[in-house]
Order: structure tokens, then C-alpha cells, then sequence
């Protein structure tokens, strides 16, 4: 994979369910952190005449989880900002036919980025009857040079959300070796 990740690629980190969540974790994480600041590390909890001690110290960082979080959310918002309407609404030529779209949408887009269809190879329709120009199968090759077209362009918006994601999971993998490594003291 190269750096910077095409938008297409970012759009499929985007739309992964945990990285969306990124929004709630922005609101919920120091709500739950003021709320286990105030107690404390153990607790004795008594059940069916049978002490235990409930550790309730955390083995990751909640700055680590929340930064994570952070920068998530700002990857995103870049990317929905800066990203080409084409990549955002569609993942494939079917997609875009599946949701009832037509030349007049691909015509949308290609004028969105000061382009025509006769930009993307259209042009070679001018020539058939009008009913030949308008069917939706014959859109597919000037999709896909839209498609590609768009899907390397705007190179320092693709950088920085590329980073941004990076660091996103890179914190989120600390937090789950810290995780991890928690559990194997907790076991050897």
C-alpha cells in the first residue's frame, strides 16, 4: 500500500464501523474517566458468603484512548470535507448504477471538478443515436476514469488524513498491547 492512501482506501477506513464510532468515544471516554478518577483501585465485594477483591484500575490509558479517538474523529471530518463527492457516494460503477444514478449524475460530478464528460471519454458517443448515448452500461469506462481520475488528486488533503488515521491506530494498537500485556502478567 502507498502513502498517501488513494481516497478510495480512505473511504473504506472511514466507513469501518469503529472508526465512526470515533465520535461517541469523543464524548463518552472523559465522562467514564472523571467517573473512575473518584474511585478507588480495589474493592472487597462480598457474594454468597465469599470475599472478592474487584480490581478496578484500568490497564489502559484513557488520554491514550481519547487522543485515538481524536484524531479518528478530525480524519474523518477531513475526509468528508475534502473528499470527491463520486468516491464518497460510491464504491463501484454497480454501486452507482444500484442506486439509480445516470449520465446526468456523472455529468454532476465531472462538473463538480470543472471537468465535462467529453474530459472523461465520453465523446465517443457523440457519433450514436440518442438512445445508444444514454444507456447507463456504456457510462461504465467514463466512470472509472472519474473514478481514478479523482481518486489520486488533492495529494496533501490525502497525506494529512492518511496520517491522521495512522496515528489513530497506532494509538488504539498501544492500548490493546497494553491490553495484552496486562492479561499476560495477570496470567504468568
Amino acid at each position: 500500500m502507498s502513502f498517501p492512501l488513494k481516497w478510495s482506501v480512505l473511504a473504506k477506513i472511514q466507513n469501518l464501523k469503529a472508526v465512526k464510532s470515533s465520535y461517541f468515544w469523543l464524548f463518552f471516554v472523559p465522562v467514564m474517566a472523571k467517573m473512575f478518577a473518584n474511585l478507588e483501585d480495589s474493592v472487597n465485594v462480598t457474594a454468597f458468603n465469599h470475599t472478592f477483591n474487584l480490581n478496578l484500575g484500568l490497564p489502559f490509558s484513557w488520554k491514550i484512548f481519547y487522543f485515538s479517538a481524536l484524531f479518528f474523529a478530525a480524519a474523518n471530518l477531513l475526509f468528508l470535507a475534502r473528499c470527491f463527492s463520486l468516491i464518497k457516494d460510491h464504491k463501484s460503477f454497480s454501486d452507482f448504477l444500484d442506486q439509480g444514478k445516470d449520465h446526468g449524475q456523472l455529468s454532476y460530478y465531472a462538473y463538480e471538478v470543472d471537468l465535462s464528460l467529453k474530459d472523461i471519454g465520453y465523446e465517443s458517443f457523440d457519433n450514436q443515436p440518442y438512445e445508444f448515448q444514454f444507456e447507463n452500461k456504456y457510462l461504465s469506462k467514463p466512470f472509472w476514469i472519474l473514478f481514478n481520475h479523482l481518486n489520486s488528486k488533492r495529494k496533501g488533503w490525502r497525506w494529512t488524513c492518511s496520517i491522521l488515521y495512522l496515528i489513530a491506530f497506532t494509538l488504539i494498537s498501544i492500548i490493546i498491547f497494553q491490553n495484552f500485556m496486562e492479561v499476560m502478567r495477570f496470567i504468568y
